[in-house]
This record gives C-alpha cells, structure tokens and sequence, in this order.
C-alpha cells in the first residue's frame, strides 16, 4: 500500500508540474505545445461532432473569471458553445415533450 501511494504522489506531482507549465505563456516546451496541440485537436473533434466545423474556437491563453490566465477557447467562442449548447438542449426537451404525446 505504501509503495502505491508514494507512486500516486509523484504521478499527481508530475501532473501538477505539467498543469502548471501548461498554462504559462512563456513555457514553449515541446512537450507542452505539443499537449496544447492535442487540446486543440480534441476541442476540434468535439465540435466536428456537433457538427459546428463553422466556430473558431481560437485558442489562446485568456484570462478566466478568477483571474487565472489558461490555456483555453476564447471568450467569445466560449459564449458561441454555450449558446448552441442551450440551444441544442432547447430542441431536445421540445422533442423530448412530442415523444411523451
């Protein structure tokens, strides 16, 4: 037990350590970009899936509501999500209130 908790601790260091130069600007790292790469290549997947290949996330580092700076969709694409999300949900309870007559 010991020995997978130490294991735990240094796997949940190392995951901080990379949260943390995840969102730092000035840390070009390779792995790091590569990691912000990846996050771009997800967030484009998802959309791909609702079918929104129109909205440009633009990506980049923003500041969010508690003033921490991340690396993250911009504002404004983050209100264009959340306003097709309610959206969507909107359709679906009102196909969901058909179903039920």
């Amino acid at each position: 037990m010991v020995g997978t908790c130490r294991c735990w601790a240094k796997n949940r260091y190392e995951q901080l350590v990379i949260e943390f130069h995840l969102y730092d600007p000035a840390c070009t790292d390779s792995d790091i970009a590569r990691l912000r790469e990846l996050h771009v290549e997800m967030d484009n997947a998802i959309l791909a899936c609702y079918g929104w290949e129109d909205l440009n996330l633009d990506h980049g580092f923003y500041e969010n509501e508690r003033g921490k700076t991340r690396y993250t969709i911009s504002p404004d694409a983050r209100r264009e999500v959340l306003k097709r999300l309610v959206q969507l949900n909107l359709e679906v309870e009102e196909g969901e209130k058909f179903d039920e007559i």
